[in-house]
């Protein structure tokens, strides 16, 4: 083999790499001081979804100073933003998070529901919802025909603002605050639940009839990327500490086998240099 062509093949090698490690996703920053835009984002108010431009919103919104807020929102309304540019493939690693600061919110069901979320389906269509209200945070399950309270944790939204991730590694559901696991579960088929879904939909904002919010907003956006083995649900993970048994990554793998190939071969023309014939 040629050295030309050994080059070629490390080339397409880093390339495949790069394809597959390089994440997809998009990501709404308010230091840009402008509101989030299509077409990777769309605010959606229920009751006007396609004039609420051009006849107005549920509720005000405004951003400066690198920060987007909305809010107060319409109790009997749902008012938020929503992301379906990107393809929330669920046998790799999905995260879907928000930079957020809750100012104030109202329910009147505070087990279920708060004016506030983060919420997303997946490409399969299934579903879940993380709430936020003024000292914890909690996400949802299914049972029967109703949407309830699955596991929740106890912190101060509103002094600060906080890094909110729900991490989706195959059919189980991590949320991290500022990057630490504090909830797991699972996603759900809403399907039944009166929840209209559609899939890949991720959203931020006031998601439900049943409450109100006013709350801030530095960052949103959506990441997919390959599945690592530290994005495994801690409760499933299963490392083995013996170096021996270690298995790359497909990718990882290609370009060990690559990088082999083309170390490992001699060109031809050195072999007929160097053997010897007898007399």
């Amino acid at each position: 083999m040629s050295v030309k062509r050994r080059a070629w093949l490390i080339l397409i090698a880093i390339a495949i790499f790069a394809a597959r490690t390089f994440a997809a996703g998009v990501l709404y920053d308010a230091s840009s001081n402008q509101l989030p835009q299509l077409p990777n984002f769309f605010r959606f108010d229920f009751d006007t979804p396609i004039v609420g431009p051009i006849y107005g919103f549920n509720a005000p919104q405004s951003v400066g100073g690198g920060v987007y807020e909305m809010g107060p929102t319409d109790q009997s309304r749902y008012t938020f933003w929503l992301t379906n540019t990107t393809v929330l493939d669920h046998t790799q690693t999905v995260r879907v998070s928000a930079r957020l600061r809750l100012m104030s919110q109202a329910s009147v069901n505070p087990t279920g529901r708060a004016g506030l979320a983060l919420s997303f389906t997946d490409d399969r269509n299934l579903y879940n919802e993380l709430y936020v209200n003024e000292n914890e945070i909690f996400i949802n399950k299914r049972v029967g025909d109703q949407r309830v309270r699955d596991v929740s944790f106890a912190m101060d939204t509103v002094a600060a603002f906080h890094d909110y991730t729900m991490q989706l590694v195959g059919d189980a559901l991590t949320v991290l605050v500022d990057g630490i696991p504090r909830l797991h579960g699972s996603m759900f088929d809403a399907n039944g639940l009166s929840l209209p879904t559609i899939e890949n939909w991720a959203v931020v904002g006031d998601i439900t009839s049943s409450a109100a919010g006013r709350w801030q907003m530095q960052t949103f956006g959506v990441d997919v990327s390959p599945r690592k083995v530290n994005d495994e649900p801690y409760a499933i993970r299963a490392i083995d500490s013996n170096a021996s048994n270690a298995v790359p990554e497909p990718a990882s793998a290609l370009m060990i086998s690559v990088f082999a190939l083309a170390c490992a071969r001699r060109p031809r023309h050195r072999k007929r240099l160097t053997t010897t014939h007898p007399g």
